[in-house]
């Protein structure tokens, strides 16, 4: 496998899905690439896996793949950046004779196992103690004020 690290951006269009994006400059080291993103768009880290024939595109065990990044993924929960957490795997075949391309794309996620479930809406005062409360208003108007002269 080959390490990659593709883009994605989140449309303003509430029906569209996000664009997906590998292209030539996904091959490089993760760190240098996620720090030259175009703005609004994010890093997907994960592998590239080429085969050299068209039968061995098919036979690949498209659920192993998936299980080694959900592995890598619960791995890296409590020990990296949360930007890691977005994965790619792309397993291709390129037949140079009759120009075909075949790709298959997969986006591991982790899910929990019990579905989560939202409970009904609840004022912060009744969910949070006053203390907490107290410094979840304070860190929100520090960050409104920190927002507010930037633009200013």
């Amino acid at each position: 496998p080959i390490p990659v690290c593709a883009r994605f951006e989140v449309t303003e269009h509430g029906r569209s899905a996000c664009l997906a994006s590998v292209d030539g400059s996904a091959f490089g080291a993760a760190d240098d690439l996620r720090r030259g993103a175009p703005a609004g768009t994010h890093a997907m880290i994960g592998v590239l896996v080429n085969t050299n024939t068209l039968d061995e595109f098919k036979r690949a065990d498209k659920n192993a793949l998936m299980e080694r990044a959900a592995v890598e993924l619960r791995a890296e929960l409590t020990r990296v950046s949360p930007t890691r957490l977005t994965r790619i795997i792309v397993l291709t075949h390129a037949d140079l004779k009759s120009h075909e391309y075949y790709y298959w794309f997969g986006f591991p996620a982790l899910a929990p196992a019990v579905p989560i479930v939202a409970s009904e809406p609840a004022p912060l005062d009744d969910a949070l103690a006053p203390l907490a409360v107290d410094a979840l208003r304070a860190a929100y108007e520090s960050a409104g004020a920190r927002g507010a002269g930037a633009g200013a």
